[in-house]
C-alpha cells in the first residue's frame, strides 16, 4: 500500500484550441531503419510500440541526432501519422496489430518484448519508493502534461526515486500517483 501524496499528481487540463494549427511545409518521412531503431529503443525502455509514442520516439531521436535534447522538439518537421503506420505495414521486420481503438502497435517479429502496462493498478513498487517521490513532488517545478512526457522529464531531471528505473516503469509510476 503506497501512502498517499500530500499533494497528489493532477491530470492536465488541457483546453482545445481553436482551430488546429497549420501542419508545417516542412516535413519528415523517416526511412525503414530509422523506424526498427526507433522501435527498438522502446524495447529497451519496456514501452510497448504503440503509433503514436513511435512518432514521439522518432522526433526524440531526430532531435538528439541534432544536438538537442529529446524533449527539444519544436524544431524538429512533423511526420505524417499514415506515412508511418504504411512504412510498419509495409516492413517485414515489423507486425502491425490493431487496438481496440484507432490506435496500432508495431510489435517487431524478432525481438520478445517485455512491456511495462502504466495502466496495471498493482503496485509493484516499494513503500520508499513513494515516500522519496511524495518529498519530490512537494517541492519539484511543475511536471508536463502526459504520462510519457511526465516520466521523460522526472528521468531527465534525475528525480531519486526514478533512478535506474525504465521509462516504461516511471510512466506506471506516474499512473499511479495520479490516479490515487
Amino acid at each position: 500500500q503506497r501512502p498517499a501524496l500530500a499533494q497528489p499528481l493532477a491530470p492536465c487540463r488541457l483546453d482545445p484550441p481553436a482551430a488546429m494549427p497549420p501542419l508545417r511545409a516542412e516535413s519528415w518521412k523517416p526511412t525503414v531503419q530509422e523506424v526498427i531503431a526507433a522501435a527498438n529503443s522502446l524495447y529497451d525502455d519496456e514501452m510497448k510500440p504503440f503509433g503514436r509514442i513511435l512518432l514521439k520516439r522518432l522526433r526524440e531521436r531526430r532531435a538528439m541526432d541534432a544536438g538537442r535534447a529529446a524533449m527539444d522538439l519544436k524544431d524538429i518537421p512533423l511526420i505524417d501519422p499514415k506515412h508511418l503506420q504504411q512504412i510498419c505495414a509495409s516492413t517485414p521486420r515489423l507486425i502491425v496489430q490493431a487496438t481496440d481503438s484507432k490506435e496500432y502497435i508495431a510489435f517487431l517479429q524478432d525481438r520478445p518484448g517485455n512491456f511495462v502496462d502504466p495502466l496495471d493498478e498493482s503496485d509493484p513498487f516499494p513503500q520508499s519508493l513513494w515516500a522519496s517521490a511524495e518529498a519530490y513532488f512537494e517541492s519539484a517545478d511543475e511536471l508536463p502534461c502526459g504520462r510519457y512526457s511526465c516520466a521523460q522529464e522526472l528521468l531527465r531531471r534525475r528525480a531519486s526515486f526514478v533512478e535506474g528505473r525504465s521509462v516504461g516503469e516511471v510512466c506506471h509510476i506516474v499512473q499511479l500517483a495520479i490516479s490515487q
